[in-house]
């Protein structure tokens, strides 16, 4: 028996992550890129505002028309204007400074996070394609049929789910996990039919459904042999 890796999730996830942390990336840098638009619009309002209102004071008209130069209506009704202390060796000369007041909401609102958004939607579109596929990874492989003991269920070489009645992959599993794939009548008979005196007809008859099946999607063969036990063979066995 070998192993075979199968349909592994983590290349499907790697890509996942990349796309998100691309997605990720561009958001901030265009929500970055916009708040330093905002500090510059405002900034640009208030030297207008300076050139155009003449007045050693500060007030409601002042503050009308700082607002009516800023070009994002968003950011117009929260812009205000503040008065801080321009140098520690003056404490009597302050300056003013132009703020946008707006939230990291408004902010992020007027960015353009087109880019952003596409990546994220390729992100998500690709684990929906991909990354939900069940990871089958270094499944117990013979003859072409591979083990998957988590989920109880057998896959052929194309990757294809083997289907086995509940008694066929009963006894699929037992010869699996066996060291040596071999079995006796006894030990078969007491796991499917432990009520049951004589199944050896009824054996018989579930080996013989079971060996089609078998050759339809794997190289294996289950042969009887003289001491009263089954074994499943290989390709080359």
């Amino acid at each position: 028996m070998k192993n075979r890796r199968l349909h592994s999730v983590a290349p499907a996830l790697a890509v996942f992550v990349l796309l998100l942390a691309t997605s990720l990336t561009a958001a901030i840098a265009s929500y970055r890129a916009q708040l330093l638009c905002i500090q510059a619009d405002v900034r640009c309002a208030l030297t207008q505002t300076l050139a155009e209102h003449q007045s050693h004071t500060l007030d409601a008209d002042t503050l009308r028309v700082y607002r009516s130069h800023i070009s994002q209506p968003l950011v117009r009704d929260t812009a205000y204007i503040a008065l801080r202390q321009a140098a520690a060796m003056s404490a009597d000369r302050v300056t003013l400074v132009a703020e946008a007041g707006c939230s990291a909401a408004t902010v992020l609102r007027l960015s353009d996070q087109r880019m952003s958004g596409l990546l994220a939607a390729l992100a998500l579109l690709w684990w929906l394609l991909t990354g939900r596929t069940v990871p089958r990874t270094l499944l117990p492989t013979m003859g072409g049929l591979s083990y998957e003991a988590s989920q109880h269920c057998f896959y052929a070489a194309n990757g294809s789910e083997v289907t086995f009645t509940p008694m066929q992959r009963h006894l699929m599993e037992m010869f699996f996990c066996s060291p040596n794939h071999r079995l006796t009548q006894h030990e078969i008979s007491a796991s499917l039919w432990p009520g049951k005196p004589d199944a050896s007809e009824t054996l018989y008859r579930l080996v013989s459904r079971l060996r089609p099946v078998l050759d339809k999607h794997t190289s294996l063969r289950i042969v009887a042999r003289n001491d009263a036990s089954y074994e499943l063979r290989g390709e080359g066995r």
